[in-house]
């Protein structure tokens, strides 16, 4: 495969751009994955299915995650069952972290 130097010293301006366009967007594709992970595992002490990860508590029951760190039990706290992270416990952080 040619790199876009090759194009651009051949004299081929457009596929010179069309090759610089592919490598950013690849970079950037890359980089976006990267921070997806990064953000899955801030959130959640394991890492998501769609990045690669499971999360056991998930797939045995639909009640919520299990908190483990004492993050995860003050949202666990928010509202419902303390014992599990659900779904009400993340849109009441939400909304007050926006109400700040």
């Amino acid at each position: 495969m040619s790199t876009p130097i090759d194009h651009l010293i051949n004299g081929d301006l457009e596929l010179f751009k069309k090759s610089i366009h592919r490598e950013l967007y690849s970079k950037v594709a890359n980089a976006f994955e990267e921070r997806k992970k990064e953000m899955a595992s801030d959130f959640l002490s394991d890492e998501c299915s769609s990045c690669g990860g499971q999360i056991e508590e998930s797939k045995k029951s639909n009640k919520g995650g299990i908190p483990k760190t004492p993050e995860e039990k003050e949202l666990a706290a928010k509202s419902g069952d303390p014992d599990r992270i659900t779904r009400g416990d993340v849109i009441t952080a939400i909304t007050e972290t926006n109400n700040k």
